[in-house]
């Protein structure tokens, strides 16, 4: 029996039988060592278990395990049943409803535990307004002729804060940076923040909350967007601005990390900074397993990269951000694939010698098992990304097809040298 405190259930009318001992389930092993059940019985009959009534039933079972009485056999006429809860005294009655409330409390208090670490249920005219907006997009996208990035984003609206933080982009200088998908280094960013939704849709799993600043709350419906959060849109918006493992072309030294977090937070600047330091690899071949922990480019070390963003909880108590924490995976696994989306047709279109891209077309190769296995894992959340997702990789040519390239090369002198001597790890999804 538990230890006192418990509050046991209002009590019902019992019948009254003296002489009755109420044990653990712990005694129940040496109750029946002794004897006292019967040679033919050995049945657990726990529907009585409250009331005088004698019916057995099979749903008992798992009631009646948590007692054993011991009864004398000259009670029963020389036949002795130790789950027999039908001359159970008042007392004993009372104790075992304190038990079973209890027990039914735990029970409740678990549910409840795991039900606030789940979404709630999506509101169904949620569902059914998400639904047509994907059927729509599908549609528009179903022509050859139309450019799904352009698409996408042309019909996003730019936020408020939008301009300040171009400013401060441009001021560093990204406006004059060639980039991988054949464009300005400042029109891919941008494209990477529209992908992501700058007015945004219902998730396809609704939060528990509708917190202006959850990272996961509902914002006004649009036709192209994915629906993902503002902080997720800032993190595309500088998503590599430190130089990444594919791109240093262009890099924010790692001092300036509190300037960028003034602008876009703590939150999306930690998924700024994990994009940029990552191994890709090590992501890759985490897409199932889901470790919580990558490892950082060779050349930076091959750190412990946090994967659920631990460190957030040394830069703010606020409590939107731990609970932002919980999706930091997903997030960064999101970002990643608006990211390659929003440049693969770009690139695709020339050569790359450092990416080791020797003929048009060549691009559509990098790591295109890993970006197939994203999108199953964002479009669970965001639906939309997979219609996104076809109708790009329906834009590539044949001859490419057959075409892959899971690892990236490296991209400077520093990282080639780190790569020697490394142990050779194969990818998980070429």
């Amino acid at each position: 029996m538990r230890p006192a405190g418990t509050v046991a259930s209002a009590s019902a009318p019992v019948a009254s039988t003296a002489g009755r001992r109420v044990a653990s389930s712990s005694s129940s092993s040496s109750a029946r060592a002794s004897g006292r059940r019967s040679a033919g019985g050995g049945r657990r009959r726990g529907d009585d278990l409250f009331s005088s009534s004698s019916s057995s039933s099979s749903s008992s079972s798992a009631r009646a395990s948590r007692v054993v009485v011991a009864s004398s056999s000259s009670s029963r006429g020389g036949e002795d049943d130790a789950w027999d809860m039908t001359r159970l005294s008042d007392f004993e009655r009372e104790a075992m409803r304190a038990e079973w409330s209890l027990e039914c409390r735990q029970v409740g208090l678990d549910h409840l535990a795991d039900c606030f670490q789940k979404p709630s249920v999506a509101n169904p005219a949620d569902v059914a307004d998400q639904t047509a907006e994907v059927a729509a997009l599908k549609a528009a996208l179903s022509d050859a002729s139309i450019d799904p990035i352009e698409h996408v984003t042309s019909s996003i609206a730019p936020t408020d804060d939008e301009p300040a933080k171009l400013a401060f982009l441009n001021g560093e200088g990204v406006e004059e940076i060639a980039h991988t998908g054949n464009g300005t280094f400042d029109a891919h960013l941008l494209g990477v923040k529209r992908v992501l939704g700058a007015s945004t849709c219902h998730p396809a799993t609704s939060p528990n909350t509708t917190s202006p600043t959850n990272h996961t709350a509902s914002f006004p419906s649009t036709s192209a967007s994915w629906g993902c959060s503002p902080a997720l849109q800032d993190a595309g918006l500088f998503h590599s601005v430190y130089g990444t493992e594919g791109f240093q072309g262009f890099c924010l030294p790692y001092e300036r990390r509190d300037d960028v977090r003034a602008l876009v937070g703590a939150y999306a600047e930690r998924l700024v900074w994990t994009f940029c330091v990552v191994d890709r690899l090590s992501v890759d071949n985490d897409l199932d397993d889901r470790t919580k922990s990558w490892l950082a480019r060779p050349e930076l070390g091959r750190f412990d990269v946090d994967a659920s963003d631990g460190e957030l909880s040394d830069i703010s108590d606020d409590a939107d951000v731990k609970t932002r924490r919980r999706d930091f995976w997903h997030d960064f696994i999101t970002l990643t694939l608006a990211d390659w989306l929003e440049q693969v047709e770009g690139a695709s279109r020339t050569t790359s010698e450092i990416f080791e891209w020797f003929e048009p077309g060549d691009a559509w190769g990098y790591r295109r098992g890993a970006y197939a296995r994203m999108v199953d894992i964002v479009a669970a959340r965001y639906p939309k990304a997979r219609v996104l997702y076809d109708a790009v990789y329906a834009r590539e040519g044949e001859k490419s097809k057959g075409v892959r390239q899971p690892i990236t090369p490296p991209m400077s002198e520093a990282a080639r040298r780190a790569r020697e001597g490394m142990e050779k790890v194969e990818p998980r999804f070429p």
